[in-house]
């Protein structure tokens, strides 16, 4: 099981303290949500408006999840929003890094009736953590399902199909994210891959897409990652592929491939970690920008932690490292190494299903259409957990307990 991405341990003490300041009473509030699971989109969906602009989207739940029915003559020591435990979805016009999460509201009217039920201090939110005030990401949400149409958490319920309608977006690329409403700990859940809605099959007439299939969340020192990538984009757009630090202290964009072009619709890039990652944990963001200046950004749903040893030791499976390298088991250590640059070689010319070699740079290599995904959660200011793979289920609710992440300074 991959760690979830952006999260951090911390003991259960710990854990009761960060609570504490933010809930006035007693009440769910160590209540595992329950996450929405999307059963594996392909790296890039294109809804095709002059065809049909309805999508549909299919998620399951690990568990259901219904408020229990509580003691009316006690019913001061719970304080739940009438309509919580329930699911709903929202479009996003463009990613955001995993150390960047989602606000936690979505209206103000949201946030009164956490208020109401005495499970927040409406002092510590900031506008920034309501989409409905959020200057960042105005024009840029989008509900799939309304406000008033909130999914209880049922078996029943999530066997029914999610209709988005796209007839009333731009033409352009989209991220979805499913929320948990149960405040204050509300939790977002990524759905991997992109959704592209064009008007025309002419990848000229729209905006470029592209989604990173990762499912790699550490390496050795100087090891390199490959990372699939799937790609929409007019003849003659180019690939640009960065890396940062997930530290707010050391957050920079620093470019480890530059204006690579874009063949087919798969292309597969190593990233070689530099000598000075060891030790840390990156972030991975790729822009791809056609000729007439039109880009898109995604980023890795997984920050990756670099591992001092191994590689840099030149393969000695001894102590150098407290995670053992798998090669060690099978092939007496490996040095960890491939000779790549960082250069692109693609591969595939279905993005859903994977596909064929390519020739970009004459190595050969295949790609699937599918996407691995990480996870992050936040603090009670604002929250804004997410859960990009929860999987496996029975995992989950021992995990919210321990993990919590410190939203990085904007």
């Amino acid at each position: 099981m991959h760690a979830p991405r952006g999260h951090r341990l911390l003991p259960l003490a710990a854990l009761g303290v960060a609570l504490a300041p933010t809930l006035a009473t007693a009440g769910d509030g160590l209540h595992p949500r329950t996450p929405v699971l999307f059963d594996s989109p392909p790296c890039m969906t294109i809804v095709d408006r002059s065809v049909d602009p309805v999508l549909e989207l299919v998620y399951t739940i690990p568990y259901e999840d219904l408020k229990p029915e509580y003691d009316p003559d006690d019913m001061s020591t719970w304080h739940e929003v009438d309509n919580g435990r329930t699911h709903q979805f929202f479009g996003f016009c463009r990613d955001h890094d995993p150390q960047t999460p989602l606000p936690n509201w979505i209206t103000q009217a949201d946030l009164d009736a956490a208020v109401d039920k005495g499970l927040i201090d409406p002092e510590i939110v900031d506008p920034e953590d309501i989409f409905e005030s959020s200057t960042d990401w105005a024009g840029c949400w989008h509900r799939i399902t309304g406000d008033d149409e909130r999914r209880e958490i049922t078996f029943a319920e999530a066997a029914k199909p999610v209709l988005w309608d796209t007839s009333d977006l731009e033409v352009g690329s989209y991220v979805i994210e499913g929320y948990t409403w149960e405040p204050w700990i509300n939790l977002w859940s990524f759905r991997s891959g992109v959704v592209k809605v064009v008007d025309s099959d002419d990848p000229a007439a729209s905006p470029p897409a592209l989604a990173i299939v990762d499912n790699i969340d550490f390496t050795y020192a100087d090891q390199a990652v490959p990372l699939d990538v799937c790609h929409s984009a007019a003849d003659g757009a180019t690939m640009t592929a960065y890396w940062s630090f997930t530290d707010a202290d050391k957050f920079e964009w620093i470019p480890f491939l530059e204006d690579a072009p874009v063949v087919a619709d798969m292309s597969t890039i190593d990233f070689t970690p530099p000598a000075e990652t060891a030790g840390s944990s990156v972030m991975i963001r790729i822009d791809v920008t056609d000729g007439m200046d039109r880009s898109a950004t995604a980023y890795a749903n997984y920050t990756i932690t670099v591992i001092e040893g191994m590689a840099s030791t030149g393969g000695d499976c001894g102590e150098s490292s407290f995670v053992g390298n798998p090669d060690c088991e099978t092939t007496g250590g490996t040095d960890g190494t491939d000779g790549t640059d960082g250069t692109a070689t693609t591969a595939g010319t279905d993005s859903t299903t994977g596909g064929t070699t390519g020739d970009a740079t004459g190595t050969a290599t295949t790609a699937s259409g599918s996407a691995s995904t990480g996870g992050q959660m936040d603090d009670p200011e604002g929250c804004a957990c997410r859960l990009d793979d929860p999987r496996p289920a029975a995992a989950f609710g021992l995990a919210f307990l321990l993990l919590l992440r410190r939203r990085r300074v904007r």
